[in-house]
């Protein structure tokens, strides 16, 4: 009965020390991870660049990782750790993948979130890994049968109906500042070519207003579609647009009433 409790103890200890023992994963630093020094810096750029047009394109997030080894690990286990631990792909629509290498222990490992099931099921991964990666690994093309894989899990994707990506671009304050100032600016000639234009043009109070409102109309246009062109959303274009308009016009309006008055004191006086 000791040596059945020591034996369960000494197995208990072992399991322990093997969970404790699990190879870390390696923080995502690129979208191609080689911790083996198997592909060259040209070959995972011409990867990267792919895997990043793929990402603009359709929005899933497709990463390769090759390391030695998954130390006794299985190689479904510890993929599954590594997207657990990346988060790849976008949250509501799980349309994540990893092309995952162990070298030295030969194995590999194409993990498919579940928004890429129906493209990629089990049969179609396993296809890619028997019939590109590993034939072309046993002739030593490791860069070789990562890109074939690569190409058909991309085409796969491709073929797919999945969200449209949505750009997700950061508030730089350079960029805020400098588009408010080109904004800015645009107003400023608006209002003075505008005002010029209706004083010289039009003397009653309708026709000012009309002539007035097409120049702000013509300014507010503009400004939106410099905000556009900095992925401005449309609610805010809209917002910025109305505002631009309101300004404009009655900045002419008062440029225009204020040399009336001067003009009319400068004649009085003379």
């Amino acid at each position: 009965m000791k040596r059945l409790y020591r034996l369960i103890l000494v197995s208990s200890l072992f399991f322990s020390l093997h969970l404790y023992a699990e190879l870390p994963i390696p923080e995502l630093q690129d979208r191609v991870m080689d911790s083996t020094n198997t592909l060259t810096i040209e070959q995972k750029n011409q990867l990267a660049d792919k895997l990043k047009s793929l990402e603009s394109e359709k929005g899933s997030q497709l990463a390769i990782l090759i390391i030695p080894t998954t130390d006794g690990e299985s190689i479904e286990q510890f993929s599954l750790r590594v997207v657990e631990k990346w988060k790849l792909g976008r949250k509501k629509i799980n349309d994540g993948i990893l092309i995952l290498v162990a070298k030295n222990d030969r194995k590999m490992r194409i993990e498919v979130g579940y928004g890429l099931e129906g493209a990629l099921p089990d049969a179609i991964c396993k296809r890619i890994i028997s019939e590109q990666m590993r034939p072309n690994f046993k002739a030593g093309k490791f860069y070789e049968g990562i890109d074939s894989a690569t190409e058909s899990v991309i085409k796969a994707i491709n073929g797919e109906a999945l969200p449209t990506p949505v750009s997700e671009s950061k508030t730089d304050p350079h960029s805020l500042r400098d588009t408010l100032s080109e904004i800015a600016l645009i107003g400023f000639l608006v209002v003075i070519f505008g005002s010029s234009f209706t004083s010289g043009f039009s003397y009653n109070g309708f026709g000012q207003w009309m002539v007035s409102g097409i120049f702000a109309l013509i300014g507010a246009i503009i400004e939106m579609g410099l905000l556009a062109s900095r992925n401005f959303s449309i609610g805010l274009l809209l917002i910025i647009g109305l505002i631009s308009f309101i300004l404009i016009l009655l900045i002419i309006i008062w440029w225009i009433n204020r040399s009336g008055r001067s003009s009319s004191w400068g004649s009085s006086s003379s």
